[in-house]
């Protein structure tokens, strides 16, 4: 049986949730380095969810308009 997509956003962002209390105490202790650290591990985890979110749920955005007449590369229309 497949799992709720829902409820595997939920999971995965429980675990994203306690990086930002690591990245208050990394500044709390004046830890630039390790801070920094902690915003690159929180900033892949927040891509990763994205890309989750996306995968699951892309079919529920509305489709972009596609362009009815094409430029040229000067911006004249062909």
């Amino acid at each position: 049986m497949a799992k709720d997509p829902i409820q595997e956003l939920k999971e995965e962002y429980s675990k994203i949730s306690p990086l930002f209390e690591q990245l208050r105490a990394e500044i709390n202790a004046s830890r630039q380095k390790a801070a920094a650290e902690k915003i690159k591990e929180i900033e892949t985890s927040l891509d990763d969810l994205k890309r989750k979110v996306m995968n699951d749920f892309r079919w529920l955005l509305p489709q972009e308009p596609v362009q009815q007449q094409k430029k040229s590369l000067f911006g004249f229309k062909k």
